[in-house]
């Protein structure tokens, strides 16, 4: 019975579980584009209730306003998951000696932000 027990757990380990805004079908980050455009431009520019606008740190086109800011059109970010993204909006992040601080925008407004930087 304990061996049917660990076989069972192991089988169901093993099968793990991802979640679709994290990975696609074939294991690549989900860079779908679901938000809405034009209102993620219009917080980047502008920004929400009493928050910082992203376009403060990031620059008009994206690409950083300077050493202590982090471009959108990187590479690196471009590579990442809208879950990842959605995660350093939300909670902040820091890096490298640059900061960035969490943002109360809401999971829509929050789509909508990423659906426009996949723009960018």
């Amino acid at each position: 019975m304990k061996i049917l027990f660990i076989i069972l757990s192991l089988f169901l380990l093993s099968c793990g579980s991802k979640s679709p805004s994290t990975s696609s079908s074939n294991g690549t980050p989900d860079t779908t584009l679901t938000g809405d455009i034009s209102n993620g431009n219009t917080i980047y520019i502008n920004g929400l209730a009493g928050q910082d606008a992203c376009i403060k740190c990031h620059g008009t086109d994206g690409a950083g306003t300077g050493a202590t800011s982090t471009a959108v059109t990187s590479v690196d970010l471009k590579s990442k998951s809208n879950a990842q993204i959605e995660n350093a909006i939300t909670n902040g992040r820091s890096s490298g000696g640059i900061t960035m601080p969490d943002f109360s925008y809401s999971p829509q407004e929050i789509t909508d932000i990423i659906s426009y930087i996949r723009t960018l």
